[in-house]
């Protein structure tokens, strides 16, 4: 395309318009790909870009935005809304969720500072038998996780009727590494005294073999296992010799009454993290 063709046409080149705009030529081409800023006109032949003047004010509120650290995809809504009150209310939002990060932040520096209290921490070690369980496996969203085993768990109690196992509260079963922080690939289960006939393809009659546990109970909400998890990790690292098996999470809150269900700040789980049975260690019969 020949630039000298736009003066005065009230278009200026990419290049030229990422300098007036303090936006980079690869940032500008990732905004037309995500719709969010789209060129004035695209050359057919050679794919060339040109925007209009008149989007560097749109340019001007993205920089704006971004430098608040906004979503695009809330950049984007403030930008085809075009309305003040609509990007007032985004705006409120997302100062809500930063004040919310800059508690974490300082929770997390007040950690680094002081540490967690593992030495305090009452961790202690379970010796379990083979356990018969009705399970199924989900595959499902790390943020969607735990409505997933709600519906799982109402599931397994319905297949194990009479034979669920007394005294044994819905569990789960996750991976020994955790290969995608977005994804988690759990196996939900609940315990019974006897095999069950089984009609269902997606659930199947298992066992968990015995074993020794490390064991600690988190009763925060689910926003906080995380910090449980290094505590008991911490320890096993210390203390003990970790297993490559699935760690195991128990709900004894987990009851088949829908308005009796866990939530997010009503949160009692024990995890069980699978150690070699030769620590020294007092351990507890399950």
């Amino acid at each position: 395309m020949d630039e000298n063709a736009l003066v005065n046409s009230g278009v200026l080149p990419i290049g030229a318009f990422s300098r007036a705009c303090s936006i980079s030529v690869r940032t500008l081409r990732n905004y037309h790909e995500s719709g969010l800023l789209v060129p004035d006109s695209v050359d057919a032949r050679t794919g060339y870009r040109c925007y209009s003047v008149d989007q560097l004010a749109d340019a001007l509120v993205i920089v704006r935005l971004r430098a608040l650290d906004l979503p695009l995809t809330d950049v984007q809504r403030v930008l085809r809304a075009r309305d003040p009150d609509v990007t007032s209310v985004i705006l409120r939002q997302h100062e809500h969720r930063m004040l919310s990060r800059l508690e974490e932040v300082e929770r997390i520096v007040g950690e680094l500072q002081f540490g967690l209290a593992a030495a305090s921490t009452p961790v202690h070690l379970v010796d379990t038998g083979p356990l018969l369980v009705v399970e199924t496996r989900l595959v499902a969203p790390s943020a969607e996780l735990w409505s997933w085993i709600e519906r799982a768990a109402e599931r397994l109690r319905s297949l194990a009727g009479d034979r669920r196992a007394a005294g044994e509260p819905i569990g789960a079963l996750y991976t020994a590494a955790l290969d995608d922080e977005m994804i988690e690939d759990v196996t939900v289960f609940v315990a019974v005294d006897e095999p069950v006939l089984i009609e269902v393809e997606d659930c199947r009659i298992g066992e968990i073999p015995a074993q020794t546990w490390a064991s600690l109970v988190h009763s925060d909400g689910f926003d906080t296992i995380g910090d449980t998890y290094r505590i008991l990790g911490s320890w096993v690292g210390r203390h003990a010799s970790p297993r490559d098996t699935p760690i195991l999470e128990r709900y004894p809150l987990l009851r088949q009454e829908a308005n009796h269900r866990n939530t997010s700040s009503d949160a009692i789980v024990e995890l069980r993290w699978p150690i070699e049975p030769s620590t020294t260690y007092d351990a507890v019969s399950a």
